[in-house]
């Protein structure tokens, strides 16, 4: 609602502008006349008659002023027939749809005449051939503005079932066209409304402006209101305008139903003044009722932001925006009423109210926000966090409370770094944010102190060997049950401590907690830890241990000889004993012993016997036998016997015998085709004999690397066996360098041709190398020669390809041979182009989507292209043509040749136009030339059908 400020400011607005539009609308020329038929002549004008009876025929009856009805006086075989079709009806208008004709005996000469008004002339062929009798209007009024809409009341009092039209149409310009016969008009006439419609061809034609073509039925014996909106084609301004209102169906004179009967009252044009869309900075309003207020006084107003739209071809709008209020009025106006009645309306946004917007300043001083407005300087206030009083646990939240308050600004939300205020023992942060500006204040709730906590009774325990925890509630007055951990017992003489946690602190030490001793009754020996005789006293070791215990603690009595027994005795947190067990004492193992100097032996290559002293510490020698052995790598082993037991192996230091390299040679080498040699070592000689697998040789050419000279080579030699050693391990020998020539012999196979090298001065390296002619990659047609690639080579030879020979071009589809000739030996290849396959890369031109009929064979004229290369009929493709007689479709099959492959079809349509192959359509429309529906043809006319002119 707006309120009292807002509305006297309104009055006065809407009074000056009220004013204005009075001025405006007091005209009324831009209304339909005598929209309400409150007026009506005193003689009916006249219709415009063609056929039996020619000129202008005055109408019988009655019929509202300004307009024209369309009550029948014609001739029917040759006699006057005058019937009233237009009735007052209470100052409102009836149309009657009524059958005019005349009764001949055998059988009746007339049709159903429309009942229909309009502000045109009415026209009307009448002869005596039913299906030839046709009428409409011609012209209307003089008219120069843009109505929105035709709106109106209308009652159906019939049950006929058949549409009633209402029709409007404004144009500016002529359109010139035939009116009269069905199948034959022949008199000019201007602006008939089926050429201005579009339902017939003009022969000259204006423009339309804007039009109307509704059609309803029954209104169910009640008045109805009923809007048609105009549908606006172009911009240019009217100068004509005309309305039809018909009872019964005005396009289709063959569909008239006697009797349809229609009353209209009220019928007239509505001028939009509405808004349309509204928005505010780019958002959608939602548009107030028209004299209502939409609220946004949140907002400041800005005119840049504010956009609409109007409905209403002649809609303005004027807008006014009072500072003070900072309500703005828009008034949409137009021409004349809208729907409603009312050639304007009015709508109010409130927007914010000009007020001094503080500039907040905000400053942060620890837990407080002071708040200064700059540019007025005005303090607004401070706010500051302050901390509960107990900050010691308490099971229940710290929250900081706020005092003080900040003019205009609610009081900031208090964010915690706990996320809610804290309840649990920690360091928290507060802050409060304004303006960029963070108070923070921290704080930190200890944790409660159990001092005078209360201990209850601890549960029973017996010792188990592990650690336990004891059970007993430590509860303080006022809190319950406080959390916390009992340490853990092992032992019987152990106390405890209770450590307090989580929201608690502080400890309860040295609590008995009443553990017994276990008796050791059904205890298990282990096996005895080895004790070696030493000829002293000595306590065993063998662990004892208690299902479910392990190992329990005690004492071993001593023993001094292998067959002594003990006792174990238990103590600490075990009682009882175990007597009478055997300990087991064992000879002593020489591990550890350290082995003299063996005496030296040299490989003889039979079994020795070595010689080394062994002594254990704190026992001295050590008696035992040492094993043989044979070969300088071979260990001994030294087995204790006696008092002792174990066994040593160790490395005797046996000698390798040393050889002495007495000759060798080196077989003379050849070049291979990369230059390198390899060397062969022959006749090798030792003082001592040595088999192949004892030794190996490497060689490294120290002298000059000449081909056809003898350089020198250096021998290493390599001791694999370590039973000996090289006194000295090199030797110097002298080789005949060979030069490697290729002796090549050429032989063909198919396409390969292959070199056999011959020379017998040294092994060749590629003692056979051959070349193969190989097909193109890419043996599909391109227009390009296509050509082949080879595989292979012979050693030091290049640009084999210059041997190539073709037969042919080697261009078009086919087979093709291509040969090498080499030192008059030829390898031969034959290979084959394949067509290209064209089905996908060609465009085919001059072939229609589809033809007319004719009676004769449809042969377009065809190009087909391969990007920018016309292909050519009967070298490259052949074309052949199907069904390209009868209506129906038609296929161009092009099937390539030659260097393509593959094929492509395109089909077209053969459209019959003739009338009987139309008619012969489950969905044709007949037409005359003047846009009205034909039901039964005439032969010989011309008709519209199916948007084709044909000839019936």
């Amino acid at each position: 609602m707006k309120n009292h400020e807002t509305k006297e400011y309104m009055k006065k607005f809407l009074l000056v502008f009220s004013i204005l539009g009075g001025i405006v609308l007091s005209a009324r020329a831009q209304q339909l006349p005598n929209y309400g038929f409150n007026n009506w002549k005193s003689s009916c004008a006249s219709t415009e008659s063609f056929g039996a009876t020619e000129g202008m025929r005055q109408r019988p009856g009655v019929e509202p002023s300004e307009w024209n009805g369309s009550s029948v006086n014609q001739k029917v075989s040759g006699v006057t027939k005058e019937q009233q079709l237009i009735y007052n009806d209470n100052n409102a208008v009836k149309m009657v749809n009524t059958y005019v004709g005349i009764n001949l005996g055998i059988t009746k000469i007339g049709s159903v005449a429309p009942g229909y008004i309009t502000f045109g002339t009415p026209w009307v062929y009448a002869v005596a051939k039913v299906k030839e009798c046709n009428g409409g209007t011609y012209g209307g009024l003089n008219f120069t503005y843009k109505p929105d809409a035709i709106t109106g009341r209308y009652k159906r009092t019939d049950s006929t079932g058949e549409n009633s039209y209402i029709v409007a149409y404004l144009w500016n310009g002529t359109f010139t066209s035939k009116v009269g016969s069905v199948s034959s008009p022949s008199e000019l006439r201007d602006n008939v409304d089926y050429a201005i419609l579009g339902k017939t061809t003009p022969t000259t034609s204006g423009t339309l402006v804007a039009s109307c073509d509704y059609a309803f039925t029954s209104t169910n014996g009640d008045w109805q209101t009923i809007t048609v909106p105009l549908n606006y084609v172009s911009t240019s301004a009217p100068t004509m305008m005309n309305v039809v209102i018909s009872g019964g169906n005005y396009w289709d004179r063959s569909s008239l139903k006697e009797n349809t009967t229609l009353i209209a009252d009220d019928i007239r044009f509505v001028y939009y003044s509405t808004l349309k869309t509204l928005s505010y900075d780019g958002a959608t309003l939602n548009i107030p009722a028209v004299d209502g207020v939409l609220d946004m006084s949140s907002v400041t107003y800005d005119a840049s932001k504010l956009a609409y739209t109007l409905n209403g071809q002649s809609a303005t709008a004027t807008t006014l925006y009072n500072e003070e209020s900072a309500v703005l009025t828009i008034v949409v106006s137009n021409v004349d009423a809208d729907i409603d009645g009312q050639s304007n309306h009015t709508y109010y946004i409130q927007f914010a109210k000009p007020v001094h917007e503080h500039t907040f300043k905000y400053e942060a001083a620890g837990a407080s926000l002071k708040v200064l407005c700059s540019d007025c300087g005005e303090a607004l206030g401070t706010i500051t966090m302050v901390l509960p009083s107990d900050l010691t646990y308490s099971s229940k939240a710290k929250a900081v409370t706020l005092e003080g308050a900040i003019e205009g600004v609610q009081n900031p939300t208090v964010v915690y770094s706990s996320g809610n205020a804290p309840i649990n023992v920690g360091t928290y942060t507060a802050s409060i944010t304004l303006g960029g500006a963070t108070a923070t204040i921290e704080y930190t709730i200890k944790a409660k102190d159990i001092a005078a906590a209360v201990v209850g009774n601890f549960a029973a325990m017996t010792y188990t060997g592990k650690a336990q925890t004891p059970a007993a509630e430590v509860t303080l007055e006022g809190y319950g049950a406080i959390t916390g951990t009992w340490s853990q017992v092992t032992n019987v003489t152990d106390k405890t401590t209770f450590t307090a946690n989580g929201n608690y602190t502080g400890t309860i030490s040295n609590v008995a907690c009443n553990m017994q001793a276990k008796d050791i009754a059904g205890a298990t020996v282990g096996t005895f830890a080895t004790m070696t005789y030493t000829g002293k006293a000595q306590t065993p070791a063998a662990e004892v241990t208690l299902e479910g215990y392990g190992a329990i603690t005690g004492t071993w009595s001593q023993v001094t000889n292998v067959t002594d027994k003990a006792t174990f005795t238990a103590n600490g947190n075990y009682t009882g004993a175990i007597s009478n067990v055997a300990c087991n004492m064992q000879a002593k193992d020489i591990a550890g012993a350290t082995v003299g100097t063996f005496a030296t032996m040299t490989y003889t290559g039979k079994a020795q016997t070595p010689t080394a002293e062994v002594t254990l510490e704190g026992y001295g020698v050590v008696t035992g036998t040492w094993s043989q052995v044979t070969n300088v790598a071979d260990k001994a082993t030294f087995t204790a016997n006696g008092n002792y037991t174990g066994t040593l192996r160790a490395s005797t230091g046996m000698a390798p015998m040393t050889i002495t390299v007495l000759s060798a040679s080196i077989a003379d080498v050849a070049f291979d085709a990369e230059g390198n040699y390899t060397f062969v070592v022959t006749n090798v000689a030792f003082d001592t004999e040595l088999a192949a697998t004892d030794y190996t040789t490497t060689t490294q050419l120290v002298g000059e690397n000449v081909e056809g000279t003898t350089s020198e080579v250096l021998i290493t030699f390599d001791m694999l066996n370590t039973n000996y050693a090289f006194a000295a391990n090199t030797l110097t020998a002298t080789v005949n360098l060979l030069k490697h020539e290729h002796e090549w012999t050429y032989t063909a196979d198919g396409a390969t041709i292959y070199a056999t090298c011959s020379d017998t001065n040294a092994n060749c390296p590629t003692p056979t190398a051959t070349i193969t002619l190989q097909a193109p990659l890419d043996a599909t047609y391109s227009g390009a020669p296509k050509r082949v690639t080879l595989a292979g080579n012979y050693p030091g030879l290049t640009n084999l390809e210059e041997f190539i020979t073709y037969e042919g071009d080697c261009t078009s589809v086919g087979t093709h041979t291509a040969s090498i000739n080499y030192e008059g030996v030829v390898a031969t290849l034959e290979f084959t182009i394949l067509p290209k396959d064209m089905t996908d890369e060609v465009v085919v031109k001059g072939i229609a989507d589809s033809y007319e009929f004719t009676g004769e064979l449809i042969e377009p004229s065809i190009t087909v292209m391969y990007g920018d290369t016309a292909l050519v009929e009967g070298q490259d493709y052949v074309v052949t043509i199907s069904d390209n007689l009868e209506a129906g479709t038609g296929t161009v099959l092009i099937t390539f040749m030659g260097n393509y492959s593959g094929s492509t079809t395109i089909t077209f349509a053969i459209i019959d136009t003739t009338i009987e192959a139309i008619m012969q359509s489950e969905h044709i429309v007949c037409y005359d030339l003047y846009g009205r529906r034909v039901l039964e043809p005439l032969k010989g006319e011309i008709y519209i059908i199916n948007g084709k002119k044909v000839r019936w």
